[in-house]
C-alpha cells in the first residue's frame, strides 16, 4: 500500500535557530498547496507567548493573523504524490487533547506516516555536516528505535499517539551549532529537508538551502575571524568531529583506499 505522509513542526522549544519550522516551509513552497484544515489557538496557545500578529494586505486592509496549527495538502501536480503539512507554534494548554485532534485531523484525509521535523543546540561545529538524529516510536519502522530518555516536547507525544493508531511514526531532529543559537540556521533546514526526501514520491530542488547555506558559512567565517576565542572553540569542536567521523574528512582517494582495505577484509 503507498503511504500517505504528512510531516510537522512546531515552533518554538522543538524549533532551534527556526530549522525545523524554516525546513518544512522550504519543501511546501515548492509546490501547489491549500489549508485543508485549521486548530484555532485559542483553547490550546498562551497568547501571551504567542501572540497574534497584525499586518496590511496588498488590498491596504489590516488584518491579524492567529497563531492556529494548519494542516496543508501539498500537490506535486503530475511530478509525483500529494502529501500534508503541520505547522503551528507548540501548544501551552491541552497537549493531550490537541494531539487527539490531530489526529483525527490527519486520518480524515487518509494519512499513513507522520514524520515531525525538530532542532536542537548542540555542541557541533558549524563547518561540518550538521547531524541528523532519525528514530521511530515503532521499532518495525525504517528508522531505529527511540531510546531517547527526559524532557520531551508535542512532537515525541503526537508520534506516540500516532503509532498507536498504526500510523509510521518517524522523527528527525538537526543538530544546531549552540554558539550560534541567535542565527537561522539554514544547514540545518538543508539537513532536515535531505533526510524528507527519502519518504517523498517527488524530488525536492534543495538549491535555494544550499545556497542559503554557503552564504551563511560565509557570513560566519567572516565573523569568526574577528572573534579569537570563539575560532578557538570552533577549531576545537572541528577536531573532535574529525576524530569521530574520519571518512567524512578524507579526500576522495582516502575513501577509496578505506573501501577497497573493508572489501578485502571481507573477502
Amino acid at each position: 500500500m503507498t503511504q500517505i505522509t504528512a510531516f510537522a513542526a512546531f515552533t518554538g522549544w522543538n524549533d532551534a535557530s527556526e530549522s525545523a519550522s524554516g525546513a518544512l516551509r522550504a519543501i511546501r513552497e515548492q509546490f501547489s498547496w491549500q489549508e485543508v484544515a485549521r486548530i484555532h489557538a485559542d483553547n490550546y496557545v498562551d497568547l501571551q507567548i504567542s501572540r497574534p500578529q497584525i499586518f496590511t494586505d496588498a488590498a491596504g486592509k489590516r488584518q491579524v493573523t492567529w497563531p492556529d496549527t494548519v494542516i496543508y495538502r501539498v500537490d506535486p501536480g503530475n511530478a509525483g504524490q500529494p502529501f500534508y503539512t503541520l505547522e503551528g507554534p507548540e501548544p501551552s494548554l491541552r497537549w493531550r487533547k490537541y494531539c487527539r485532534k490531530l489526529c483525527n485531523l490527519l486520518s480524515k484525509q487518509g494519512v499513513t506516516r507522520l514524520v515531525t521535523f525538530g532542532s536542537l543546540l548542540a555542541d557541533c561545529p558549524h563547518s561540518r555536516p550538521l547531524p541528523v538524529n532519525r528514530s521511530s516510536e515503532t521499532a518495525a519502522h525504517i528508522a531505529r528505535p527511540n531510546s531517547y530518555q527526559g524532557p520531551i516536547g508535542v512532537p515525541t507525544i503526537l508520534l506516540r499517539l500516532a503509532a498507536e493508531r498504526d500510523y509510521e511514526a518517524v522523527s528527525l531532529w538537526a543538530r544546531v551549532p549552540h554558539y550560534l543559537s541567535q542565527e537561522q540556521c539554514p544547514p540545518a533546514a538543508l539537513a532536515l529537508a535531505e533526510q524528507a526526501q527519502s519518504f517523498l514520491s517527488v524530488p525536492l530542488d534543495l538549491e535555494p538551502l544550499r545556497l542559503s547555506t554557503a552564504q551563511w558559512r560565509e557570513k560566519i567565517a567572516s565573523e569568526m575571524a574577528q572573534n579569537e576565542s570563539l575560532a578557538a572553540y570552533v577549531s576545537q569542536l572541528e577536531e573532535d568531529y574529525d576524530a569521530n567521523h574520519p571518512l567524512q574528512q578524507a579526500s576522495g582517494a582516502e575513501i577509496v583506499r578505506e573501501v577497497e582495505r573493508f572489501l578485502r577484509e571481507q573477502s
